[in-house]
């Protein structure tokens, strides 16, 4: 389970990274980018 979710969050990753850049404003990229902090903090 604890494997699943780190794929998850690294795939979350990915999209916030180089998927969302091309589809999103700037404002809502870094609202991403907080929201998978408080994931990964959350897991550890």
């Amino acid at each position: 389970m604890d494997n699943w979710m780190t794929n998850v969050i690294y795939l979350m990753h990915y999209i916030v990274h180089v998927v969302n850049p091309m589809l999103i404003p700037q404002q809502r990229l870094q609202n991403e980018l907080c929201n998978i902090q408080h994931t990964v903090k959350d897991n550890k």
